[in-house]
């Protein structure tokens, strides 16, 4: 479990710090004029695209490992086997609530 959360974390941050270079990239590199610099624009945006799902989708994973891992518990991530709501929800805003 401890394996699956690490690599979901350093896939997200990796993703993140490439999609954050490629935007800078194209930032700096201006409007393209030529037709090879179009492509080359083009080809970033795609990759970014592609990025920006490995991002979201590798957030998602770390989110949900690390709420089963936070439970103690494998199934918590996604709801519990005796009908409770799933934990991520109130990982993802955490309320501090008084004690009862």
């Amino acid at each position: 479990m401890r394996t699956l959360l690490l690599a979901a974390l350093w896939v997200h941050l990796a993703s993140c710090v490439l999609l954050t270079g490629a935007f800078f990239m194209l930032l700096l590199a201006g409007s393209p004029r030529a037709s090879a610099a179009r492509r080359w624009d083009g080809m970033v945006v795609t990759w970014s695209r592609l990025l920006v799902l490995v991002a979201l989708g590798s957030g998602i994973v770390w989110l949900l490992v690390r709420t089963a891992v936070f439970e103690n518990r494998p199934h918590a991530a996604l709801g519990g086997k005796t009908g409770s709501p799933p934990a991520a929800r109130h990982s993802r805003s955490p309320r501090w609530r008084w004690p009862s």
